[in-house]
């Protein structure tokens, strides 16, 4: 069954390059900063998945990281993976599988939380972002352009408060591939995605199915 989307393009372009790497940085604020990258990979990279997008077609248009937060499927990726997708899979170690439903969609924060059936699935481990300091060691586990769950090193550089909001914006230098051409070695994350994105997740166990998401794919906000 066909998975209607928006096709709106994202206000900036650095803005998917921002949350690419914010897909896969959740996992790698290590609570544990003693953990060293093995202990980090083997804990989280069957939790990494690779979410493919299709157009009418059935031709392959996008293919991004994401990661399962919650045991029974719900997984967290980029809403400009998918905007412009008819229908979506997700590839969990070897086995690819179909987008059941859509838990919760924001596109001002490029974020999209999909369903697919699952039990007692592999999830990420979630680090505490307010225990997060300058100087941590973190780690950055994604699948560039299908290559599956590459790691790299980096260390948090910076956090900064930004100003009026409850927000942070969280450097660092871990490089993450994209498009096995090149590194981008700079990226942020706020901390909404740490409250306010794991709270819809974890609290909401509401499922929009695909005959339900035609309807809200047409609103600005879930």
């Amino acid at each position: 069954m066909e998975v209607k989307m928006f096709n709106q393009p994202l206000r900036k372009s650095y803005r998917s390059l921002l949350y690419i790497i914010l897909t896969v940085l959740l996992l790698l604020f290590p609570s544990i900063s003693f953990a060293d990258a093995d202990r980090i990979f083997k804990e989280n990279s069957k939790a990494v998945v690779i979410v493919i997008a299709y157009d009418e077609k059935g031709n392959r248009i996008s293919q991004g990281s994401g990661f399962i937060v919650r045991e029974d499927g719900a997984i967290v990726t980029n809403y400009h993976v998918i905007s412009n997708a008819r229908n979506i899979k997700i590839k969990v170690g070897d086995k690819t599988v179909d987008v059941e439903g859509l838990i919760h969609i924001d596109k001002e924060n490029d974020l999209v939380i999909l369903k697919i059936k699952g039990e007692n699935l592999p999830t990420v481990r979630l680090g505490d972002i307010e225990k997060a300091s300058v100087g941590e060691k973190v780690y950055v586990i994604s699948s560039p352009q299908g290559f599956e769950n590459t790691i790299s090193e980096g260390i948090l550089s910076g956090i900064w408060e930004i100003v009026g909001t409850n927000k942070k914006i969280l450097q660092i230098t871990a490089p993450v591939s994209r498009a096995g051409q090149w590194q981008f070695k700079r990226g942020v994350i706020d901390k909404w995605i740490g409250e306010e994105a794991l709270k819809r997740v974890t609290q909401n166990k509401r499922t929009y199915s695909k005959k339900q998401m035609k309807t809200i794919y047409s609103m600005e906000k879930i």
